[in-house]
């Protein structure tokens, strides 16, 4: 729930952009027979609880035009810029594996509400993991030091992570990164590092790391194609690109390849 509430927040301030605005958040209990109508989130949902709890988050900023507004629950899609979004895609898989919905209502120029809709029960359910992912076991436990400037990302790339059996450590710069590599650079085993971001980006960081480790496995990741991403003269490259957006497959598959090197070299 915190996942949802932080992606939440930051989509309703980032709404606001750079202007004066609000962001509320307001929780109540709802009668199945007041649910909205259509439910936004997904298709074909449906429910047999008499009672929901809603989490209500508005905002006063930009809202979501009607072309926009069947797209925002897309993975990767973004307003923002190539490469970025994640947030909105991966609450709705939350509060789908929750068996809720969401609801959102939106003008431009007015704001938004975003409606989180979960049954109320009396059973104690177990728990399921965040984004149903199964759960892989390598030779040995790794450490990934992730690098991405956007907060929310990093969050949800590191559930990602974890639940392949990985350690993650986040940094949200450059420069950040080179610093917890110095101190930490025995234990970590792969740097993922995102190519756009300012101050440093995802070369100069691997180029900086390498110069503590020259050894260092490395993944880059971007929202342009391999080509542009990979063009130019780089010193020091990446054992492997991953393309923006990525499935979790994706994301396994060049895992499997990097780690799985690292555990056969680990043995020699």
């Amino acid at each position: 729930m915190r996942q949802v509430l932080t992606i939440l927040i930051t989509n309703a301030i980032e709404a606001i952009r750079d202007h004066t605005g609000k962001v509320t958040v307001d929780i109540k209990s709802v009668p199945a027979s007041n649910l909205p109508n259509p439910h936004v989130s997904h298709i074909g949902w449906m429910t047999t609880s008499e009672m929901f709890a809603c989490l209500e988050v508005n905002d006063t900023g930009c809202g979501i035009s009607r072309e926009e507004m069947g797209k925002i629950f897309d993975p990767f899609y973004t307003t923002k810029f190539t490469g970025r979004g994640l947030g909105l895609s991966v609450a709705m898989s939350l509060v789908r594996a929750w068996g809720g919905m969401i609801h959102v209502n939106s003008q431009t120029d007015t704001g938004s509400c975003f409606k989180v809709f979960l049954p109320i029960t009396a059973v104690v359910v177990p728990l399921q993991a965040d984004l149903e992912i199964e759960q892989e076991t390598y030779n040995a436990k790794k450490t990934v030091l992730l690098v991405d400037d956007d907060p929310v990302a990093c969050e949800v790339i590191k559930t990602l992570l974890e639940h392949l059996g990985l350690t993650v450590i986040i940094a949200v710069s450059g420069n950040e990164a080179a610093a917890l590599f110095q101190k930490h650079h025995n234990s970590i085993d792969c740097l993922l590092t995102d190519l756009s971001m300012p101050d440093m980006d995802g070369w100069e960081t691997l180029a900086a790391l390498r110069k503590i480790n020259p050894h260092l496995p490395a993944i880059l990741a971007s929202g342009y194609d391999e080509a542009h991403a990979m063009n130019g003269d780089h010193k020091e490259l990446p054992q492997a690109f991953l393309h923006k957006p990525y499935t979790k497959k994706n994301l396994e598959n060049v895992l499997n390849r990097v780690l799985g090197d690292i555990a056969r070299s680990s043995r020699i």
